[in-house]
């Protein structure tokens, strides 16, 4: 596994981990404290605003059994950076890619 691929697994494990104090030692060894996370709506900054996202996301969507977070694609290169193809798009319902 490459050091890329790591990393996205590691971003995806914390959206889909249901202990919360794991997934906060999870966001503070993947983001520097003062990194920000964005969507087309929002914005969260720092720690305490990351978790906060993350948190409503997986209590909307994966706490529910209706939906996990996992890659839509094989890791790729892009600038310097490895990304999976549709990283932003990234639920899957009852094992069916959406």
């Amino acid at each position: 596994m490459s050091n890329h691929t790591e990393l996205v697994d590691r971003y995806l494990s914390i959206w889909n981990e249901p202990d919360a104090e794991r997934r906060r030692a999870m966001i503070a060894k993947l983001w520097t404290q003062d990194a920000v996370h964005f969507t087309n709506s929002l914005e969260a900054r720092g720690y305490d605003a990351i978790e906060a996202r993350v948190t409503t996301a997986y209590e909307k969507f994966v706490a529910t059994g209706d939906y996990v977070f996992k890659p839509a694609g094989d890791a790729d290169d892009h600038h310097n950076a490895r990304c999976r193809d549709g990283i932003g798009v990234h639920h899957c319902r009852r094992g069916r890619q959406d």
